[in-house]
């Protein structure tokens, strides 16, 4: 299994070299369209982002289970990131899910954009 998030926590975009301010809800959509691809398909991806440059690249590794393994999208009171895992097709990681007022709010806020369905 994977797990991948926008990084809630100040101390994890700065152990990569990120200035915790300056993050963008955005990159993880647009990284997570990259890795899939990287790690689904044999043709290589070019792609330059404000955060790093692709030429050509290829993933050295494929995945074992076919075609890949169970990836899981980590949400913290945020409705962008359910809504990454349902484009995806991925699972869904959530503590929010486990605390009844940010539940309401996160299920609210999928409902009123059109995305959740009951």
């Amino acid at each position: 299994m994977m797990g991948v998030g926008p990084g809630a926590l100040p101390t994890d975009a700065t152990m990569i070299g990120m200035d915790p301010r300056e993050r963008e809800r955005a990159a993880l959509e647009e990284d997570f369209d990259v890795l899939k691809h990287l790690l689904l398909n044999d043709e290589p991806v070019s792609i330059e982002t404000k955060r790093y440059k692709l030429v050509t690249a290829r993933s050295q590794y494929r995945p074992f289970s076919d075609p890949i393994f169970d990836i899981g999208v980590a949400a913290i009171a945020s409705p962008s990131d359910p809504r990454l895992a349902g484009r995806h097709g991925v699972g869904l990681l959530s503590m929010d899910a486990t605390i009844r007022k940010s539940f309401d709010q996160l299920h609210f806020a999928l409902r009123r954009d059109g995305r959740a369905r009951c």
